[in-house]
């Protein structure tokens, strides 16, 4: 058996019951999916502080003290934007929830 089927079953045997977030996620691939989808939010927040960086500097703003100063904090605002981006992309939850039982 691989070890994906032994995970499975280490968290199935010592679950209360198999509707347990671990069994919601393991063996659907929706672990690698939620990890594709952050990494993907890594390359936008990447790609919008290019952009945003590219608009500082062809508006000639580059050169103020502010933009120098406060480029940590530019980063900090476009890295959630970034990660909701991907997120909203792939349609993942980023915090997962479990359905209703009817």
């Amino acid at each position: 058996m691989n070890i994906q089927k032994h995970l499975l079953i280490l968290l199935v045997r010592f679950a209360p019951n198999e509707k347990t977030l671990a069994t919601h996620w393991v063996g659907r691939g929706k672990i690698m999916k939620w990890v594709l989808s952050f990494l993907l939010g890594c390359a936008l927040w990447y790609i919008l502080t290019i952009i945003f960086g590219f608009i500082i500097g062809f508006m000639g703003l580059g050169y103020l003290d502010h933009f120098k100063e406060n480029s940590f904090f530019y980063n900090i605002f476009l890295y959630p934007i970034g990660i909701w981006l991907g997120f909203k992309i792939t349609k993942t939850p980023f915090f997962p929830t479990k359905k209703k039982e009817e």
